[in-house]
C-alpha cells in the first residue's frame, strides 16, 4: 500500500503541473473536468491493485484479431504503468495502467453530468494491445460529485497498435476496430478518423 501511496503522491504533483500549463489552451470547464477525472483515476489506481484477474480465462475475452508486426520494438510493460491523459479542446480522456489491468475515461466538455469508463485486463502480444472489459470490476465514484454517473463505454473489447516513443504512448486503432467502439464515445474518432492518438503523461 506504501507503493500505491508513493504513486499516487507521485501523480498529483504531475496534476499540478498538467493545470498550469493547461490554462490559456482549454475552456476552464474542461480543465476543472479533467482534474476532477484524474483525482478518480489515481483512487481507482489502489482499486486496480487490489482487483485479482481471471487468468484462466483471460485469452478467451482478450482476442487477437490484429497481426503482430514482424521485428516491431519490443513494449516493455513497466514503462506503460500509471496514469497517461489525452486532450483536445472538447474532450479529455485518462487512461491508467495498474499490472495486467486497465482503467479508460472519457469526459466530453458539453456533457457536465456523466463520464464514459472501461475497465478490465490488457494483453499485449508484440506491438497489439488488446482491451477487454470487466464488468466485475464495478464502476468509479465521486464522492464529491455523487450526481455524476459514470456510463460504461460501448464495447466488449478492442485491439489496437502501440508504441511507446519519446516517452508518449501511442494508440493506432485501424477502422476495422473502431466499429469495436460505438455509441457516444465513437465521437472519439470524428477528428481522429485515422485512429492515431498520442498520450502524455499528467
Amino acid at each position: 500500500m506504501k507503493k500505491v501511496k508513493d504513486q499516487t503522491d507521485s501523480m498529483l504533483m504531475n496534476a499540478k503541473a498538467l493545470l498550469l500549463g493547461s490554462v490559456g489552451r482549454l475552456p476552464t470547464a474542461l480543465i476543472v473536468i479533467l482534474l476532477v477525472s484524474l483525482a478518480m483515476a489515481f483512487i481507482t489506481a489502489a482499486i486496480l491493485v487490489m482487483s485479482k484477474p481471471q487468468s484462466h480465462k483471460s485469452r478467451e475475452f482478450l482476442p487477437l484479431r490484429l497481426e503482430v508486426t514482424e521485428n516491431a520494438p519490443l513494449i516493455d510493460k513497466k514503462s506503460m504503468q500509471g496514469t497517461w491523459i489525452y486532450q483536445t479542446p472538447t474532450y479529455a480522456m485518462t487512461l491508467t495502467f495498474i499490472e495486467d489491468r486497465f482503467e479508460w475515461i472519457v469526459l466530453f466538455g458539453d456533457i457536465k453530468e456523466a463520464q464514459f469508463f472501461a475497465r478490465g485486463n490488457y494483453r499485449l502480444e508484440g506491438d497489439v494491445l488488446v482491451l477487454a472489459i470487466r464488468p466485475d470490476m464495478g464502476a468509479p465514484y465521486d464522492s464529491a460529485k455523487p450526481w455524476l454517473k459514470f456510463l460504461p463505454i460501448a464495447m466488449t473489447n478492442v485491439n489496437m497498435r502501440i508504441a511507446l516513443p519519446d516517452k508518449k504512448l501511442t494508440w493506432d486503432i485501424p477502422k476495422s476496430e473502431q466499429k469495436k467502439i460505438i455509441a457516444e464515445v465513437s465521437a472519439i474518432f470524428f477528428d481522429r478518423p485515422d485512429g492515431r492518438f498520442e498520450w502524455g503523461r499528467p
